[in-house]
């Protein structure tokens, strides 16, 4: 009949519209994901240890919402690359600190 043919295309502009809105939500969650890759570098040079650790919880929260797109294929591999840099970072300052604490506790 006639309505069922008006509720199958409105169901099936629904579905069109619900995948529209995934892939806007997953082109800007991509668009995010390369600006802040494109940033990291800057702020590890900045030396701002809060930024980068906010920086890297964000990439590795974004994880899941590039999955599977070519261009963040290795954003998985850039985060732990990320990571033992700033753990080295806080390796240097944190040692010190302890060495100059026992020093002064003899």
């Amino acid at each position: 009949s006639n309505v069922d043919g008006v509720a199958d295309g409105v169901l099936v502009m629904d579905r069109v519209q619900t995948n529209m809105r995934m892939a806007r939500d997953k082109l800007s969650e991509a668009a995010g994901m390369a600006q802040l890759l494109a940033t990291v570098d800057q702020t590890f040079k900045q030396g701002n240890l809060t930024t980068i650790g906010r920086q890297l919880k964000q990439i590795s929260e974004g994880l899941e919402s590039v999955s599977g797109v070519p261009e963040f294929a290795g954003v998985e591999t850039k985060l732990h690359e990320f990571e033992e840099r700033l753990q080295q970072m806080v390796e240097a300052p944190l040692q010190k600190a302890f060495e100059d604490h026992d020093a002064q506790a003899v």
